[in-house]
C-alpha cells in the first residue's frame, strides 16, 4: 500500500469516526433560556425524527426563514442550523437557541385550500354564529408557549380561543400546532419596547432607534418562529406602539404579508391600531384585560364587563394571560355563555365583521424614511 492510499485511508477513519460521534453525541449542550447580552446572536435549530426527513426540502424552510444559507446533516435525526454556528460556537456565545423536536406543519400544505386568500382569512378557524346570538366576544390568550403546563391547561379550554403565543417560547412550533388541533386560533405575540427600561421584552424583539435590517430580522424571526397565525398582537410595546414612525413601518410590513393586528393597548396613548386601519390592515383593539389583578373574583368582575360591553355594542374583545386565577375563571365562565346569547369567536371572525379598511396610500420609500430618518 502506497503512502497516498494511508493517507486516504485514515481520512476516510477520520470521517466517519466524525459520523459516528455526530450520530450519539450530537451538537454540544446549548444554552435554552434567553440571556441578552452584547454580541450575542440568535440562532434557531430544528431537530425531527428521522422518519419525519424524507417530507422535507430547503424551499419550506428557505421560505419561512427568509435565508438561503441554512443546510441539513443526517443522522437518526435531522438538524437544520447555519453553517458551522451552532456546532463551532460554545453555548457562552450564544444568546438563544429555538429548539423544537419535530417538523413544523407545511404552511405551503397547510394554505392549499385557501386558494388566494391571505394569510388572516386562510388561517381563520371557522365558527358557527348561533341565529340567536345577541352578542359576539373574542378572548385572546398573550404569553402562551412560556409555561408550558398552564398553556397546556388554557389549550384544553373549550374554544376557539384566540392563542397569542411568543416566538422565542421553546417548542413553540409543537405548542402552536397542538393548539390548532383543539380548535383554537393561532398569533404572534410579537415582542415590543416597552416604556419601563427594566422590563425585557426578550431576545427577540422590535426596539425603537434600530435599523430597517434589524427591525427586518426582528420581526422575521417572530413570523417564522411556527406557521398558521393569523395576524400579530404586542407584547409589551408601551412605547413603540406610541411612535407613529415606527407603527407606520410595522402596518405596511403587515399589510403586505396580508396579517391583521390586534392592539393589546397597553397604554393610554398607544396609537398602533388608528395606524393599522390607515394602511388598510385588519385590525381591532381590546377592551378588557382579565388578569390584571390576577386573582379569581377581579377575573370574573373583568368577564362581566366583557360581557356587558359585548351585549351594549354586539361584540367585545379581551385579553388574558395563562395564570391560575384566567383559567380557573374561564373553565367556569364559558360554558354559561350560550345560554346569556353570546357566542364566543377567534379574533379574526369579530375583525372580519368590522370589515377590512381602506388602505392610505404611501409609497414604501416615504413609510421607510418617515421611520428611520439617518
Amino acid at each position: 500500500m502506497t503512502r497516498r492510499h494511508i493517507y486516504q485511508t485514515l481520512l476516510l477513519f477520520f470521517v466517519l469516526l466524525l459520523a459516528v460521534i455526530h450520530h450519539y453525541v450530537g451538537l454540544p449542550a446549548l444554552q435554552e433560556n434567553p440571556v441578552s447580552a452584547p454580541g450575542k446572536k440568535i440562532y434557531a435549530a430544528y431537530e425531527w425524527d428521522a422518519g419525519d426527513a424524507s417530507s422535507l426540502n430547503p424551499d419550506m424552510f428557505r421560505g419561512s426563514f427568509r435565508n438561503p444559507d441554512f443546510f441539513y446533516t443526517g443522522g437518526e435525526g435531522l438538524s437544520v442550523y447555519e453553517p458551522g454556528i451552532l456546532a463551532d460556537l460554545p453555548s457562552s456565545e450564544i444568546e438563544h437557541v429555538i429548539n423544537i423536536t419535530k417538523a413544523p406543519p407545511s404552511v405551503e400544505a397547510d394554505v392549499s385550500a385557501g386558494g388566494n386568500l391571505p394569510p388572516w382569512r386562510k388561517y381563520a378557524v371557522s365558527v358557527d354564529v348561533p341565529p340567536e346570538t345577541r352578542a359576539l366576544v373574542t378572548v385572546i390568550i398573550d404569553d402562551v408557549g412560556i409555561d408550558r403546563r398552564r398553556s397546556k391547561q388554557i389549550m384544553a379550554l373549550p374554544g376557539p380561543l384566540t392563542l397569542s403565543l411568543l416566538p422565542y417560547a421553546r417548542d413553540v412550533a409543537i405548542q402552536s400546532e397542538t393548539g390548532r388541533k383543539a380548535g383554537h386560533e393561532l398569533m404572534v405575540h410579537m415582542p415590543m419596547e416597552p416604556v419601563n427600561e427594566k422590563l425585557d421584552p426578550g431576545p427577540i424583539a422590535l426596539l425603537s432607534g434600530k435599523p430597517v435590517s434589524e427591525w427586518r430580522e426582528m420581526l422575521d424571526l417572530g413570523l417564522s418562529s411556527f406557521p398558521g397565525y393569523v395576524g400579530l398582537n404586542n407584547h409589551m410595546g408601551s412605547r413603540l406602539t406610541q411612535d407613529r414612525k415606527a407603527m407606520n413601518w410595522l402596518m405596511a410590513e403587515l399589510k403586505d404579508r396580508g396579517l391583521l393586528f390586534i392592539d393589546s393597548y397597553t397604554i393610554s396613548g398607544a396609537i398602533a391600531g388608528d395606524v393599522a386601519a390607515r394602511h388598510g390592515v385588519p385590525t381591532l383593539t381590546r377592551d378588557v384585560f382579565l388578569d390584571h389583578v390576577p386573582e379569581e373574583a377581579a377575573v370574573h368582575a373583568a368577564l362581566r364587563k366583557l360581557e356587558s360591553i359585548a351585549l351594549e355594542n354586539g361584540h367585545a374583545m379581551a385579553i388574558g394571560h395563562p395564570k391560575d386565577a384566567t383559567i380557573a375563571g374561564l373553565k367556569e365562565w364559558l360554558p354559561t355563555l350560550k345560554d346569556k346569547g353570546i357566542t364566543l369567536v377567534p379574533a379574526s371572525y369579530l375583525v372580519m365583521q368590522a370589515g377590512e379598511p381602506a388602505p392610505v396610500t404611501l409609497s414604501r420609500k416615504t413609510l421607510e424614511s418617515e421611520v428611520f430618518e439617518r
